[in-house]
């Protein structure tokens, strides 16, 4: 892995965070990932402008946009009521634009009271910036993330709360210089995987330590927007293995690692992990959005619903019960076109890379409306009550099957 192209890349796809308040023109919250790459009161300045100007030319307030800035950074904003949040991004990620825009939400609905002061600080600040740290890192590190120390990212006098927490982090620093795990420093030291996951995120989060996410066998991944031609571009660039890029090839943004890499005889993971983590860290690769998860949930549930009707009315009456109801949704719930009975005989979603955040809690929505009004068509067919008791037991069993991915 030393000699892959990977190796000489930064590999840091998420830039500079800035939220800024549009009744005061100040940035109360900012977080810069790498080093000083962009002026985070310039990049306010900018957004700013673009986003009055795009107002003056739509005749309304762009709630979701992204622009290009500089040669190698896309700006990802969110507007949210008085509040436009701002991720500045290598490479432009489905994951990246959910999270930035829970955070977006997250800071209206904390900071409501003080929209029109110029300054924030306390403790509740405090708290939303752990709250910021836990969305970007809480589901990316995990027991096989590596550690870097040799990244010209690193802050070589990062600063913490606690002494504790200092000598903590520097015990972190000379395990990580023997290329270990997380899993495999537990027995070097104090405390669980839980406990080392929070301190190496609070590690991550003040540039004391550089990670690689390695992704874990239950997480589902996809290839990001335009990933495709840079990752199986003639001449392999980025040196990938042959393992790596057959793997690349067949991600679905549904199916788990583990399950993916079954298709496969390979004696050792490794390098294919750690590969696959670097390119999560670029942004080439991402694991699936919350909301493409709890989607997928719903996929799971009109899917055994369909095949329980069948088992209770046959193929003929079920598929006239899905189809009464998709052209019922339709006319309030466009998406729901996108629901189509399968040739396994359930049904499933037709999904697309670039489906944004509010795609997908509109396709949800469009889904929760067709399992209603199935469960009615089946209700007409067998009774009330029968029908009363499929939904619950299937809601149950998805949501079981599904736990551990969200």
């Amino acid at each position: 892995m030393n000699s892959s192209g990977l190796s000489k890349l930064a590999l840091e796809n998420e830039q500079v965070l800035i939220i800024f308040n549009i009744n005061t023109g100040s940035s109360p919250y900012t977080h810069e990932f790498v080093d000083a790459v962009q002026d985070p009161q310039l990049l306010s300045s900018f957004v700013s402008a673009m986003s009055s100007f795009m107002g003056e030319v739509t005749g309304e307030v762009q709630k979701q946009w992204k622009t290009e800035y500089g040669s190698d950074t896309t700006l990802l904003v969110e507007s949210v009521d008085w509040c436009i949040a701002v991720l500045s991004v290598k490479r432009e990620t489905a994951e990246a634009r959910s999270k930035l825009r829970r955070v977006a939400t997250e800071f209206v609905d904390i900071f409501e009271p003080l929209k029109e002061s110029l300054y924030f600080d306390g403790s509740v600040f405090t708290e939303f910036d752990n709250l910021v740290r836990e969305v970007f890192l809480g589901n990316r590190i995990s027991g096989r993330t590596l550690l870097v120390t040799d990244s010209e990212n690193i802050n070589p006098n990062p600063s913490f709360e606690l002494p504790s927490t200092t000598y903590k982090i520097q015990k972190l620093v000379d395990l990580a210089k023997q290329n270990l795990s997380l899993k495999e420093m537990i027995p070097r030291l104090d405390g669980s995987l839980k406990e080392l996951k929070q301190l190496v995120s609070i590690a991550v989060w003040n540039r004391a330590l550089s990670p690689i996410f390695v992704p874990e066998d239950h997480d589902i991944l996809s290839l990001s927007l335009e990933a495709s031609s840079e990752i199986f571009a003639r001449g392999n660039p980025l040196d990938l293995s042959v393992s790596t890029i057959r793997l690349l090839g067949i991600l679905d943004g549904r199916t788990s690692l583990s399950r993916q890499l079954e298709k496969f005889t390979i004696s050792d993971n490794s390098r294919i992990l750690r590969e696959i983590g670097c390119l999560i860290n670029l942004g080439y690769v991402e694991k699936i959005s919350q909301e493409r998860r709890l989607l997928l949930v719903n996929e799971c549930i009109i899917s055994r619903l369909i095949r329980s009707c069948v088992r209770s009315v046959g193929e003929e009456k079920t598929e006239a019960i899905f189809n009464a109801a998709i052209t019922e949704g339709i006319p309030e719930h466009p998406w729901s076109s996108r629901i189509q009975l399968s040739s396994s005989g359930g049904a499933g979603v037709l999904l697309e890379k670039d489906m944004t955040p509010i795609d997908l809690d509109e396709l949800y929505i469009a889904l929760e409306f067709a399992i209603e009004r199935i469960v009615q068509g089946l209700s007409a067919e067998i009774g009330h009550v029968s029908a009363s008791l499929v939904l619950p037991r299937i809601r149950e069993r998805c949501h079981k099957e599904w736990s551990r991915y969200l």
